[in-house]
């Protein structure tokens, strides 16, 4: 549980290197544990709105982002911040018109409860969501169900890659009704000065469920 008089709304952001054309989007342990070994270029916080991307392939010059300038040709882009749940029960979260790469991380799977600046261990393979461009499949998608504890704030972290030219990615999460949420008034963030040591973990029950098989 994260102390609620620090959060402001809004996501953070932190912009990596990427090699043109470059295929290591196409392995999950990049995103789990090896991209964050790249340069990083810039970094910005208190972001509103929702992490998302669309770059047709026109602009050849920097271009502005996230409170960031830089070439959106080729690069990596980490995503971090609190997903609030206003209710408990399942979410779905959701992935579209990825284009070339992306992953979704929440909870543990994302970073340490108050301690966002440290992406760089002990996740590997937990992750949410994963979509690719490939040629075969030009851009996806990906989906999943989760059980949410409401009034919680879930650490989350999304992963985007553009490897050269078009970019495109989109992320949501819907109700138990299909009903997409007002992403941007349930993301936000947690300032450096709050640590680790004030931040506790919550703990949730799923709802017993029962099966019948009709032949």
């Amino acid at each position: 549980l994260v102390p609620t008089n620090d959060l402001s709304l809004g996501f953070d952001a932190k912009l990596y290197s990427y090699p043109w054309a470059a295929d290591y989007y196409l392995t999950k342990n990049y995103y789990y544990s090896v991209y964050w070994k790249a340069n990083t270029v810039s970094h910005a916080t208190g972001i509103q709105g929702v992490p998302s991307y669309s770059y047709d392939g026109s602009v050849t010059r920097t271009t502005s982002m996230w409170g960031m300038r830089f070439l959106p040709s080729n690069f990596l882009v980490e995503f971090t911040m609190y997903l609030y749940a206003p209710y408990t029960g399942f979410y779905i979260f959701y992935f579209h018109n990825v284009d070339d790469g992306c992953m979704a991380f929440l909870g543990d799977g994302a970073f340490a409860c108050c301690d966002s600046d440290d992406v760089s261990g002990g996740y590997d393979k937990n992750y949410l969501l994963y979509a690719t461009w490939t040629f075969d499949t030009g851009p996806t998608g990906d989906t999943a169900q989760v059980y949410l504890k409401g009034g919680v704030y879930y650490p989350m972290k999304l992963v985007y890659i553009n490897i050269g030219n078009i970019g495109t990615f989109g992320f949501g999460i819907q109700d138990h009704n299909g009903k997409d949420l007002e992403l941007q008034d349930y993301l936000f963030r947690v300032p450096g000065s709050v640590k680790p040591s004030q931040c506790s973990k919550s703990s949730l029950e799923l709802p017993q469920t029962s099966t019948t098989a009709v032949c």
